[in-house]
């Protein structure tokens, strides 16, 4: 029987159509009911205390916010099934999950270890790894919202913890617990899935000794403890006490991945025959249209980004319809940095690539498929043949220190693709734009401008004001280098910016993507394209069937494309849609043109295994092309036609890889990524 408290004289006995029978909880969030649907199924009913509630545009978010929650894939979760508000206070409903929490357990019972600590960790990541491909981040994970049911570990409250840590925000306060925050969270830096891994980890090291890792004692103690001491971890054994170690990383760009997480996991420790799976796992029906098992690792500050892989030698299935309405993509999420005078959002879009439902798929096999075999090369009948080549013998190498940066870049007179632009963050959340024009190979500063771009033919710069005018717009300006003639463009309205997306390739034009500062991302609403011969500007504000979680890029001059969950979206110069592509991956949110030199094939991130994958298709007709994988998770450009250009984080350093993922060379050593936005320009 469901174990429960009785309802006070407080407490309503209706919210909504939902009947409560009695209290599960209550905390600082809200109090949660058992209660009953209409249907007569139980269910757990969060309703938000009176104080978290907001304006009504917090409950509105709110709303909008917790649906994303019912994406998530329900095994080892416990499933968001309904929202609403009653009496101005926003309520979530969810699966009721009999069982009590691991922190009720471990207090009663003591710490976990061997095979049951082990399924603890694995039953938990993967529980993590769905909320994630959702497009969420915890940012609360700990050992109470951890309940054991029958069937395995459930993962409860990642439906609000984003909305509830915006309101918190605006209280001087901090979301989540102490002794499972990430640094980042106490400094008040952007959260993204590396948080929760940090979270994580605490709560695998409070299961196998009882103890956070950091203490519990007071959040001061805790806070020092967290940004400057190395974890407790005595009493934890590897191979979990290793991915632990790695995964309380202070610096977020260092740890693991869910997707490395779970490798490590189930690598380090061969499976058993008999190995049991969590029944909410082994009982779960394999999604349609399986893909081959892999997995990839976002970067820190990314929300990982969902992908089907075709099977090798096969093109994706058909097309399917879209979906009934068009809603926030949970792929994009951007980094930011602020400009003087106001604190203005600059997004920046990370991407990267997440555990999918092959994921399961793996599991439901039982842990035994040779993960080589998940790595197809071959071209799929029909599609351009893509050989990978090395770029022909390069000149020595010129090494150069970037002005204001720790980044040094080096290059040749044959590089088919040049640096042009580039910006930096400050330490007082300042910025600065340094633009080469070409009238000199030196970078020149560009004050006030938060963007800056080189048109392909060298004879433009655009860059974009730091600040609103006195008209509350956002402005590019537009200088003709050889005259020095300039002509500012309004683009939108405040809150709404007008972020670069970069030239049309024969300079007569310039792209930007809308957006709306969110709390932890943007709101892209529509794009608008800037007429250099007629200086006119065109907006389209709300393109067919938008999703608001992607920015606008180029579509080859065409138009435009925009991403969503594992689909591709096409639209003409007026918004109106021509095609999707659908489960081709999600766009990389760093590249600004995803296509090819020859415009043939275009560029996604899909899932890999241990390394980072990307996927190649037919511009034409969506044709699966080839899937390899490299060490780079942010894929910024095509270097050639059988060349990409990427970052990667574990070398701190953008790469060229060629299309197998062989790295190829460096194009530069990046210290300091997250506050660097460079913009490469092909050679003329």
């Amino acid at each position: 029987m469901p174990s429960n408290s009785p309802l006070t004289s407080r407490d309503p006995t209706k919210i909504a159509d939902y009947r409560l029978l009695g209290r599960l909880g209550e905390g600082g969030q809200g109090v949660v009911y058992l209660a009953v649907s209409g249907s007569g199924r139980e269910v757990a009913v969060k309703w938000l205390r009176d104080g978290l509630s907001g304006t009504p545009d917090d409950v509105e978010r709110f709303l909008r916010e917790a649906q994303v929650a019912q994406r998530v894939a329900e095994f080892c979760t416990a499933q968001v099934l309904d929202t609403g508000v009653e009496d101005d206070r926003p309520f979530i409903v969810s699966e009721y999950i009999e069982g009590p929490s691991l922190q009720r357990v471990i207090t009663k019972d003591g710490p976990r270890s061997g095979a049951d600590l082990h399924r603890l960790a694995i039953g938990t990541i993967i529980a993590l790894a769905a909320v994630h491909e959702a497009g969420i981040v915890h940012r609360d994970f700990k050992p109470a919202n951890v309940i054991l049911g029958a069937d395995g570990p459930r993962v409860i409250d990642f439906g609000i913890a984003r909305v509830l840590d915006a309101t918190a925000t605006q209280t001087s306060s901090v979301l989540g617990t102490p002794a499972y925050m990430s640094p980042e969270q106490f400094r008040g830096h952007p959260v993204g899935p590396a948080a929760d891994l940090f979270s994580w980890a605490s709560t695998m090291v409070y299961a196998a000794t009882g103890r956070p890792p950091f203490g519990d004692d007071t959040a001061a103690a805790v806070l020092t403890r967290v940004l400057h001491d190395p974890p407790d971890l005595s009493g934890l054994t590897d191979p979990l006490g290793e991915v632990v170690s790695d995964c309380l990383a202070k610096d977020p760009a260092r740890r693991p991945s869910v997707e490395q997480v779970t490798t490590r996991l189930l690598r380090r420790r061969a499976a058993p025959a008999s190995f049991g799976l969590p029944p909410s796992i082994a009982n779960a029906a394999p999604p349609a249209h399986t893909p081959p098992p892999a997995q990839a690792a976002p970067p820190a500050y990314a929300v990982p980004l969902a992908n089907a892989a075709p099977p090798e030698n096969a093109a994706p299935p058909e097309n399917a319809a879209p979906p009934a309405k068009a809603t926030a993509d949970p792929v994009a999420r951007p980094r930011f940095w602020h400009t003087p005078g106001w604190r203005r959002h600059r997004p920046k879009v990370l991407a990267g690539a997440s555990v999918t439902a092959a994921l399961a798929t793996l599991l439901w096999a039982g842990l035994a498929l040779p993960w080589r075999g998940l790595l197809p090369t071959s071209t799929a009948t029909g599609a351009p043949s893509i050989t990978p080549s090395a770029p022909s013998p390069a000149a020595k190498l010129r090494k150069t220190q970037l002005v204001g940066t720790q980044t040094t870049i080096y290059e040749s007179p044959g590089d088919p693709i040049k640096l042009t632009a580039y910006t930096q963050a400050g330490k007082d959340d300042d910025s600065a734009t340094y633009l080469r024009t070409g009238k000199s190979e030196e970078f020149a500063l560009y004050p006030g401008m938060i963007e800056g771009e080189l048109s392909p033919d060298g004879r433009y710069t655009v860059t974009r004001s730091a600040l609103f005018d006195d008209g509350d717009y956002d402005s590019l300006i537009v200088t003709e280098l050889a005259t020095s003639a300039r002509f500012t463009v309004r683009t939108t309205k405040s809150p709404q910016n007008a972020t670069l997306r970069g030239w049309s390739r024969d300079s007569s034009k310039v792209l930007v993507s809308f957006f709306k500062p969110a709390d932890d991302g943007a709101v892209y609403k529509g794009f608008g394209v800037l007429d250099i011969a007629s200086r006119q500007f065109r907006s389209v504000p709300t393109p067919d069937g938008v999703f608001t979680g992607s920015a606008f890029s180029w579509d080859q001059d065409k138009g435009a494309i925009n991403g969503y969950g594992k689909a591709v979206r096409f639209l003409d110069a007026e918004g109106n849609r021509i095609r999707d592509y659908h489960d081709v991956g999600t766009l990389p949110g760093d590249a600004t043109d995803v296509f090819s030199p020859s415009g043939q094939t275009f560029v996604t991130n899909c899932s890999g295994t241990e390394r980072y994958a990307h996927c190649l298709w037919t511009t034409a007709d969506g044709r699966f092309v080839r899937r390899f994988t490299s060490d780079c998770h942010e894929v910024l450009g095509w270097y050639d036609e059988s060349h990409l250009y990427c970052y990667s984080a574990a070398k701190h350093s953008i790469q060229v890889v060629d299309s197998s993922g062989r790295y190829v060379r460096t194009l530069a050593d990046v210290e300091d990524y997250d506050g660097f936005t460079p913009v490469y320009s092909r050679a003329r």
